[in-house]
C-alpha cells in the first residue's frame, strides 16, 4: 500500500484576486477599477460636494461599503435624480441621504438610502430583486 499521498489537487482553480484591477476613476467600478457600460451600471451619490461612487454589479457595493467606502470626489458628472426617493428602501423609515440608481438599457431607477449599513444590508440582500 503506498504512503499517504497529502491533500488532494484541485486542478484550474486560483485564489481571488484582491483589490482593484485598475484604478477607480469617474468612469470605473469602484470596487474592481472595470469600465462602466452606460447601459448596465449602478451610480451612488451621497450628500456631500461631489460625493459619488459607480458599480459594474451590485455585489460590488456590499465588498465597497466593508472595505471603508471611498468617495471619487474628482471630475464627478454624477448627478442626484430629479425626483430622489425621500425613504430608505430598507428600513422605510429614515429620510433617504444616499441615492442609488441602476442604468439600464436607457432607463434609470432610483433607491434611497439612510446609511451606508443600510445600502450594504439591501444590496447584499439581492436590492430589488431580493426574495
Amino acid at each position: 500500500m503506498a504512503g499517504a499521498a497529502g491533500p488532494p489537487r484541485r486542478l484550474g482553480v486560483r485564489p481571488a484576486k484582491v483589490g482593484p484591477v485598475t484604478p477607480a476613476g469617474p468612469d470605473r467600478c469602484a470596487r474592481c477599477g472595470r469600465a462602466l457600460n452606460a447601459d448596465d451600471a449602478f451610480g451612488l451619490t451621497g450628500l456631500g460636494e461631489g460625493e459619488r461612487a459607480g458599480f459594474c454589479r451590485l455585489e460590488h457595493v456590499v465588498a465597497w461599503v466593508m472595505r471603508g467606502a471611498t468617495w471619487d470626489r474628482a471630475g464627478s458628472s454624477a448627478t442626484r435624480p430629479a425626483e430622489p426617493p425621500e425613504r430608505c428602501s430598507e428600513c422605510e423609515a429614515a429620510p433617504a441621504s444616499l441615492v442609488l440608481v441602476h442604468h439600464r438599457l436607457g432607463r434609470a431607477v432610483a433607491d434611497g438610502f439612510c446609511s451606508l449599513e443600510h445600502l450594504r444590508a439591501w444590496s447584499a440582500a439581492g436590492g430589488r430583486w431580493r426574495r
